[in-house]
């Protein structure tokens, strides 16, 4: 999930860019000095309608210096969800995706957020403890296509992009299939997959769901998909295989997309079950 552009800055030339400039750098510096001493664990914010407990995962940085920051990416959560809907968050990361849904689906709702890295699933649990956020449920798990164990490579100045590897530095996790780690839940209203090139494998152990399955949202990227020696058509392929229809949404259209398709930036896609339930559920229309 990208933190989006920055957005514009009141005022205008030479003067209040120097002050914009050095605010900045004022922030940087009082985030690596709460970082650095171990302050920031005192510290919450408050993004998007949560509160996260500040750490030093990027995304939290990212929080710092803008509140705003993910806005684009987040709005989608309460226009596809309803009350008692049940989400699944594989690559939950600290929570944020998986507590504004949360708020979406309400008390009768449930969230499954499954995060990889022994750290960052600390982070997501303490998050989830200090919204209160009895409907979620962490587990900390990598998923896959067959059970085993892996290991994530990691990236101390950006953990959003910890990602299996086969060799290097990084920390050996348990991995299990989706649909044996979920086999007692019912339906699922949404599968939410962001795990940095390994989705087709994801999708690949979630076979067992996906009949119960409304909808995946999963991002797709060449780059990361390639890691794997995959490409996003072939990932596209297996979804329609699946009986899904997968598009992208752009502004309030959602427009077909087929295995021919190359995903040169990242980005995220939708794969639907039912597209008449769809529109009717959330407005969307198809262009």
């Amino acid at each position: 999930m990208a933190p989006g552009p920055a957005p514009a800055r009141p005022g205008s030339g030479r003067l209040a860019r120097l002050w914009a400039t050095r605010r900045e750098r004022a922030s940087e510096l009082a985030l690596d000095l709460l970082v650095g001493t171990g302050l920031c664990r005192v510290v919450v914010m408050r993004a998007h309608g949560v509160r996260i407990r500040l750490t030093p995962a990027a995304m939290c940085r990212y929080l710092w210096r803008d509140r705003r920051a993910y806005a684009a990416d987040l709005a989608i959560y309460p226009r596809l969800l309803r009350p008692g809907d049940t989400v699944v968050d594989a690559g939950a990361n600290i929570g944020l995706v998986a507590l504004v849904a949360a708020r979406a689906v309400g008390a009768r709702g449930q969230v499954h957020a499954i995060e990889a890295h022994p750290v960052v699933a600390g982070y997501l649990s303490e998050n989830v403890r200090i919204n209160r956020a009895a409907n979620v449920r962490v587990h900390q798990v990598a998923l896959g296509d067959r059970p085993g164990v892996v290991r994530l490579a990691t990236h101390p100045g950006d953990d959003s992009q910890n990602h299996v590897a086969a060799e290097g530095p990084g920390t050996t996790v348990a991995v299990v299939r989706l649909d044996e780690l979920l086999a007692a839940v019912g339906r699922v209203d949404l599968l939410k997959v962001d795990v940095e090139g390994y989705e087709r494998f994801v999708v690949a152990g979630a076979r067992g769901l996906l009949p119960r399955t409304r909808m995946i949202y999963f991002e797709a990227w060449e780059r990361h998909a390639g890691r794997y020696g995959y490409t996003v058509g072939e990932l596209i392929g297996d979804v329609q295989r699946e009986g899904f229809v997968v598009g992208r949404l752009a502004g309030d259209g959602f427009r077909r997309v087929g295995a021919d398709h190359v995903a040169a930036e990242c980005e995220n896609l939708l794969a639907l079950r039912d597209v008449d339930d769809f529109q009717s559920r959330t407005g969307y229309r198809l262009v």
